[in-house]
């Protein structure tokens, strides 16, 4: 297949596919694990708001 330039449609990388398959519900013994990188010079702040944002009592 191709777009509207005539460039072939890239197939989604195995990351993409990853995350699209299975089921992801909640259940115990389960985590969801992510991965940020703040840009740069703003890693306090975000630091701060993800602390502030994410306490569980």
């Amino acid at each position: 297949m191709s777009d509207k330039q005539g460039q072939p449609k890239r197939e989604p990388s195995a990351y993409t596919r990853l995350a699209s398959a299975g089921a992801y519900g909640p259940g115990i013994g389960s985590a969801l694990i992510t991965m940020v990188e703040p840009h740069p010079g703003q890693e306090h702040a975000y630091n701060r708001w993800y602390e502030d944002a994410h306490q569980y009592h």
